[in-house]
């Protein structure tokens, strides 16, 4: 299956898949010790799209404990 390769996602609600590497991420970043990410990936795979994802304040808010009030866009 093809797909088509444009701009970053930037609606949250447009983003999907990428359950594992979801988990993972705030596994390290969110467990008991929290650890260094490196997000690694050929150019136009999704990195960026991934970030922002993360990044927005619903998706912390379900995947971090405590997090940040604005979302971490200090």
């Amino acid at each position: 299956m093809s797909f088509v390769v444009g701009h970053p996602i930037r609606r949250r609600e447009d983003f999907y898949g990428r359950s594992k590497q979801l988990a993972r991420f705030f596994e390290l970043i969110d467990g008991s010790q929290a650890q260094s990410v490196s997000l690694r990936g050929v150019r136009r795979a999704g990195k960026t799209s991934f970030l922002q994802y993360v990044a927005h304040p619903q998706t912390l808010a379900q995947h971090v404990h405590d997090p940040p009030p604005d979302g971490g866009q200090s």
